[in-house]
């Protein structure tokens, strides 16, 4: 025993400000963990299913380059000048403090957006920037 003694002396103070340094990188990740792991297990399964739209795993780039007008022709695509792309009212940005959930509506419990408390809170996310807010 008095070997142990003597290497738990060196390694644990050694561990104790290794876990004090790690707060912030766990702070940040801690609430996202469910999507991670969720995103690990069950990418494969979701981009393989499909339907008679396509795979259930679509994504779509929006370039906002076209104003759309509906006509009896069933609508026409017009080339948005240079000054134009990118100023649609449907499309906004600058939600970049987003706490986790708040992509997702409300919940009646409130549960979402997800704001913590303690040592491990991420202070920086804004619980006010959620879906149909502008920042």
């Amino acid at each position: 025993m008095p070997s142990l003694a003597k290497q738990v002396d060196k390694a644990f103070p050694q561990a104790e400000k290794t876990l004090d340094q790690s707060v912030p990188v766990l702070s940040f990740i801690r609430p996202y963990a469910p999507e991670l792991v969720g995103f690990a297990r069950s990418f494969g399964s979701a981009a393989a299913t499909y339907d008679a739209n396509g795979h259930y795993a679509r994504t779509v780039p929006v370039f906002d380059a076209f104003s759309f007008a509906d006509d009896p022709l069933g609508g026409t695509l017009t080339p948005k000048t240079t000054a134009q792309k990118g100023k649609s009212p449907y499309l906004s940005g600058g939600h970049v403090r987003r706490c986790p959930g708040a992509s997702s509506p409300p919940l009646s419990d409130a549960s979402t957006p997800w704001v913590d408390v303690g040592p491990l809170a991420k202070p920086d996310c804004d619980p006010t920037q959620t879906i149909g807010k502008t920042p």
